[in-house]
């Protein structure tokens, strides 16, 4: 009965861990906050999340798991392509 218990608890545990799974960041331009700034992660040419920034240049993107992405930013006028980043830990930062 115990290992059952020790055996849900893990299984519940690891679950949680994945749902919890996501990125965030922030994009800046000329080293100011970038507003409204539309993020797209993509892998495999098919996108996967997407986000606008906040007022302070902050984003999330909840259930994306870690892994390797191509990102796309546009703020204003500008784009810009990011090919095979690697998402680990739940945090990416880039400048447009």
């Amino acid at each position: 009965m115990k290992r059952l218990l020790v055996f849900l608890v893990t299984i519940l545990s690891i679950s949680v861990l994945a749902i919890a799974a996501g990125v965030q960041g922030k994009v800046t331009h000329n080293g100011a906050a970038a507003t409204k700034a539309l993020i797209i992660f993509s892998s495999n040419n098919v996108e996967r999340a997407r986000a606008i920034t906040g007022d302070d240049g902050l984003y999330y993107v909840p259930n994306l798991p870690d892994g390797t992405y191509s990102v796309k930013v546009i703020y204003r006028e500008l784009t810009r392509d990011y090919s095979a980043i690697d998402i680990r830990g739940g945090k990416y930062d880039c400048e447009i």
